[in-house]
């Protein structure tokens, strides 16, 4: 694994504001009464819960309800059981069943916001809690009557309608970062939850819709036996061929192919290399660009049912490959090679460390590795990636270091998708005329900021020492 990065904590609600009257009003005793329901009707006995505030809730659940409950915060003035900051939990994996977050995240950039729930979801044994600000306008009516638990099965009758704004004066208060308003959409907050969470439940607590709670339980981890079980089984289902299905099922996915194949077309001209390893080639939709490139050319992938699809579509074609159906990780072999090709696979490796090392140790010296991979970076907004397939995604700078510290030199890299809301033809038009300036200036053209958020993929070039 990478290491973790540091973070500037800063306190931004000091201890002695949770004395102020205005603090401990109805709404906040409602939202209390929510968290400690949740967390008693889970039926979990380890708790991490990541923000003091007040201290009633973490007194109510451990004197009351004799639940183990370890406090954590970075206000050392709150007197936590652990003093950190979320985004880098002093925890080992999995040590607690579940972690609760109550009217915390909101509190951090939104840009940090994936981050910490992947700490979340790394110490939590399955479960977790958050309840994040909604900014709205509401009309809400609770009825209750004699014997209705017994004609309904209810407590109540909760009637709302509500309506999200964007509302500024968290913003001068200078406590909030972000809130969810018609902005940063509910749609937008689940489809990142998505990535590291099953969403069990979320619901806007009664009489105080502003606290809305999400119940989490967590995904499974990624692994390659995960991926080679899912395309095995998605394959064996699929009318069509597989080059079809992903490439070009819609005008998104057609504008994903054509811009890779540009970016990868323009790489493949300065490199030619005696033999080739291609990893992931799925059924071989890349494997055209590298044919003429090498004498001899060697496809890798777990997946029995791509490898037999690359087969029957290249095997006619060339006599120079060899097609073998092994797992990455596991597969040992005397050869060296001039040149690795790992097309969007990499997001697929659980550790990157070991991947990353099992790049260096099969390439000869001088020789390179041509990766294509996700960026978590990408401001996916509604076409956030949910997919466990795509959870294990690296951002740029990690993968800078991940090649630094395997020996390996980076010397290029380049956007290979450049997209948002590419279901629309006019956004569709605007960025594959400014991915081909990219391309074509040979990755110089750039847009300051703005070119991270929009690269859905990198593409990385990069030599072993």
């Amino acid at each position: 694994m990478t290491e973790k990065k540091e973070f500037e904590a800063a306190v931004q609600v000091r201890h002695d504001y949770y004395r102020q009257p205005k603090y401990g009003n109805v709404e906040r005793f409602i939202s209390y009464q929510h968290q400690i329901a949740t967390l008693r009707d889970s039926g979990v006995s380890n708790v991490l819960l990541i923000g003091v505030g007040d201290g009633l809730v973490p007194f109510y659940l451990k004197e009351v309800l004799g639940i183990k409950v370890t406090t954590c915060d970075i206000d050392p003035e709150l007197q936590p059981d652990i003093v950190a900051d979320v985004r880098n939990l002093p925890c080992a994996d999995a040590s607690y069943d579940a972690v609760a977050v109550f009217e915390v995240l909101e509190h951090l950039p939104f840009e940090d916001f994936p981050g910490i729930l992947a700490e979340i979801s790394r110490v939590s044994k399955g479960a977790a809690y958050i309840s994040l600000p909604y900014r709205n306008v509401a009309f809400e009516v609770l009825i209750k009557f004699p014997y209705i638990r017994t004609l309904l099965k209810r407590p109540w009758l909760h009637l709302i309608i509500k309506k999200p704004i964007k509302f500024l004066g968290f913003e001068y208060s200078k406590q909030h970062y972000w809130e969810i308003d018609t902005v940063t959409t509910k749609k937008v907050v689940q489809g990142v939850v998505s990535q590291f969470f099953t969403i069990d439940r979320t619901e806007h607590v009664v009489f105080d819709p502003y606290r809305y709670f999400l119940s989490l339980t967590k995904k499974p981890g990624m692994s390659n036996e995960y991926a080679k079980n899912y395309y095995d089984n998605f394959l064996t289902q699929l009318p069509s061929d597989y080059m079809s299905a992903r490439w070009f099922s819609s005008p998104a996915t057609q504008l994903d192919y054509n811009q890779t194949n540009h970016v990868l077309s323009s790489i493949m001209d300065s490199l030619e290399s005696e033999t080739t390893l291609e990893v992931g080639p799925g059924d071989g939709v890349w494997t055209n660009l590298l044919i003429p490139k090498t004498k001899k050319l060697t496809l890798l992938d777990q997946s029995v049912e791509m490898i037999k699809r690359a087969k029957e579509r290249l095997e006619k074609k060339t006599d120079k490959i060899t097609f073998i159906n092994n797992d990455f990780l596991q597969y040992e072999t005397t050869d060296r090679y001039d040149l690795i090709f790992a097309i969007r696979c990499f997001e697929y490796f659980e550790d990157k460390e070991i991947a990353m090392a099992k790049f260096a140790s099969l390439l000869k010296a001088g020789g390179r590795v041509v990766v294509v991979t996700k960026n978590p970076e990408h401001i996916r907004m509604s076409e956030v990636q949910s997919r466990d397939l795509h959870r294990g995604q690296i951002s740029h700078a990690d993968m800078a270091a991940l090649f630094k510290k395997h020996g390996f030199s980076l010397e290029r890299t380049m956007s290979a998708t450049w997209r948002c809301k590419a279901s629309n033809l006019i956004m569709r038009s605007v960025f594959r005329a400014l991915h081909w300036l990219h391309v074509t200036s040979n990755g110089l053209f750039r847009i300051p900021i703005v070119s991270k958020r929009f690269t859905e993929s990198y593409v990385y070039v990069a030599q072993k020492k």
